[in-house]
């Protein structure tokens, strides 16, 4: 079944919402590492996230207003961020 442009148009962003909780942020951001980490198709991958701007929304999670009006607060989804974002992130 097709589903219309029209349908689609509010869909929900989860990663670039800005109001989402911390701990979701957390799990996403984790998942994202697990498969950039674990995959054995790595170049595409990487492509893939090249082209949905993925290090860009990251490091945006931390930046006031990113997530919360503080951004990303917790050590340990800012520690994950800052090194999926740096380290395995193109």
């Amino acid at each position: 079944m097709l589903v219309s442009s029209e349908t689609n148009a509010g869909a929900y962003s989860p990663i670039a919402n800005p109001d989402i909780p911390v701990f979701a942020v957390h799990r996403l951001v984790a998942a994202l590492g697990f498969l950039v980490h674990l995959s054995p198709h790595l170049d595409q991958v990487v492509s893939l996230l090249e082209v949905l701007q993925a290090k860009a929304v990251l490091e945006g999670k931390l930046a006031p207003g990113g997530c919360g009006e503080k951004g990303v607060t917790s050590p340990q989804a800012k520690k994950l961020i800052q090194e999926l974002a740096k380290d395995m992130l193109p």
